[in-house]
């Protein structure tokens, strides 16, 4: 009786964690999914006409700086210029002047994205595939207490 529950507790607890992580991954994917339909059926141009440096601390006492465009873009016949959100998100830093295509939601302007912005979506499906690695796990080491 001893084993089986070393091996239940085992599977609760890794088992838990891992269901946590593939519920972040669907939140994620369920995230991106909602504004790719909000915020792409319209598009204009969009130029960087400034980038922010934000530093924040890492883990070993050091800084880890990440860039955020600012994007100015004409959308329903008003002007916008935000700081977007996430710097890192991109795949390559943008450089001021450059031209971007700016995705936004036309009965709210204002919440727009950029091409090429998949972070949402790449989260998702790493922490879907880490949970059901993790319940693997989980199984084969509650199995492995199980009958040892």
């Amino acid at each position: 009786m001893g084993n089986l529950r070393s091996a239940l507790l085992i599977f609760g607890i890794l088992g838990g964690v891992s269901v946590f992580f593939i519920g972040v991954g669907i939140c994620s994917l369920r995230d991106f999914y909602r504004r790719e339909k909000e915020q792409t059926s319209l598009t204009t141009t969009g130029v960087v006409v400034d980038e922010r440096k934000v530093q924040k601390k890492g883990r070993n006492s050091g800084y880890i700086t990440y860039w955020h465009p600012v994007i100015h873009y004409t959308a329903e016949g008003r002007e916008f210029e935000s700081e977007y959100p996430v710097g890192q998100r991109l795949e390559t830093r943008l450089e001021v002047g450059s031209s971007v295509d700016v995705f936004y939601d036309p009965s709210d302007p204002e919440k727009y994205h950029l091409a090429g912005d998949m972070a949402d979506y790449r989260a998702g499906k790493h922490c879907i595939a880490g949970g059901l690695l993790g319940l693997v796990g989980a199984a084969a080491f509650a199995l492995y207490a199980f009958f040892s």
